[in-house]
């Protein structure tokens, strides 16, 4: 099957990308200004590369500060990671667009941004590192029982087509989750789930470790269910 053009070249493919980040910042902007200072919640915003999930980061850092939050202080943070595609305390879209966020590094990080503020966004929520992930789990239900807010944001299927842990976990807890999709890059329909990793353009075998970021011989593309494979 020959591959559609490359979507980056082609003026307008990605407008609903932005559409679908406009209209899901919005949505989480109302539930939160319209909530109670006593009602918190747990929100997740997930789907493939290239499906908007920074552009809702930087859509809900550039509007909540001008929205009616009943003096609720919001704070943007990532976990701190060593990796090319999640610079240090910068949250970075394909379109160039950036904006600072805190990186988190260990416990004592992620009861600071809990304890000091009510309303918490959380970048990259796959890459929080395994002897971290129990205790955020813990600080956010503490966190939402006494009223606060938590936006996390990521990927919940992995290049092997495998759920992340944290992801999963976040999706079952979370009181509403949005799911934003990409377009196929073999066939153009949407893609809601999976991110094809390809070395050297051709795709990766299933023994590949799970996280490779990025470079000039690691690359990833949004897939549909159909397109999508597992090489054994």
């Amino acid at each position: 099957m020959k591959k559609i053009e490359d979507p980056d070249k082609v003026n307008g493919i990605y407008a609903f990308v932005l559409k679908n980040a406009q209209n899901t910042s919005d949505d989480i902007i109302n539930l939160i200004a319209n909530s109670s200072l006593d009602d918190g919640g747990m929100l997740f915003v997930h789907g493939p590369e290239r499906s908007g999930k920074s552009i809702v980061a930087i859509n809900l850092f550039n509007k909540l500060p001008n929205t009616k939050l009943n003096g609720r202080k919001v704070f943007f943070c990532q976990p701190l990671v060593n990796r090319s595609d999640v610079p240090n305390e910068k949250i970075m879209s394909r379109s160039g667009i950036s904006m600072p966020v805190f990186s988190f590094a260990n416990k004592s990080d992620i009861e600071k941004l809990f304890h000091d503020n009510d309303i918490v966004i959380i970048d990259e929520i796959q890459f929080t590192p395994a002897e971290l992930q129990s205790f955020l789990i813990r600080e956010m239900k503490i966190f939402v029982e006494r009223g606060g807010w938590v936006v996390t944001i990521g990927l919940l299927y992995n290049s092997q087509g495998a759920e992340f842990i944290i992801s999963a976990l976040l999706s079952e807890r979370a009181n509403k989750t949005y799911n934003l999709y990409s377009m196929c890059q073999m066939c153009g329909r949407k893609a809601y789930r999976y991110c094809q990793r390809l070395i050297d353009n051709k795709i990766a075998n299933i023994d590949e470790p799970e996280l490779l970021p990025p470079s000039s011989v690691v690359s990833y593309e949004p897939r549909c269910k159909d397109c999508f494979v597992v090489k054994r």
